[in-house]
């Protein structure tokens, strides 16, 4: 947290009042059934023998000597919806809706390393996370989604 000027600027602000307040907003906000919500995905690691140094497979037949998978996860966030070019290209029509999810601190470490989102059945890439943004002791964060496929 930066420090205000006046020492006074944050006296009587209640940090984990406020998370809790937000927090409820954003669940309130949240759509009825499970599937619908925002769930964060992370990509299955392989590791092979042989690779090169991305970790790709020298043989695509071997088999990976361990398989790594994280969980998908599912928290309270905000969810802002835009469409990059509503009116079209002079070549027709592309649809590549983006969405930012604003996420407080306190679950942000759970999806950190995410590198897409599921909303709704439809799945976005995540495209990268802005720098936080501070509020007294509470630090937001704002990440950049691309749909890769939107029904």
């Amino acid at each position: 947290m930066a420090n205000p000027t006046d020492p006074n600027f944050l006296t009587g602000f209640d940090a984990d009042a406020f998370r809790s307040a937000i927090t409820s907003t954003m669940e309130m906000a949240l759509p009825l059934a499970e599937s619908e919500r925002i769930t964060f995905q992370w990509p299955v690691e392989r590791t092979f023998t042989k690779a090169d140094e991305k970790g790709n497979p020298y043989d695509f037949t071997a088999v990976p000597t361990s398989v790594e998978e994280h969980d998908d996860v599912q928290i309270p966030a905000a969810v802002e919806f835009s469409n990059r070019r509503p009116d079209g290209t002079a070549i027709g029509q592309f649809e590549n809706p983006r969405v930012v999810v604003t996420i407080l601190d306190t679950h942000f470490p759970e999806i950190d390393g995410a590198t897409q989102a599921k909303i709704g059945g439809n799945t976005y890439v995540i495209d990268f996370v802005e720098p936080p943004l501070g509020l007294g002791p509470v630090t937001i964060y704002r990440v950049w989604l691309t749909a890769i496929d939107e029904s």
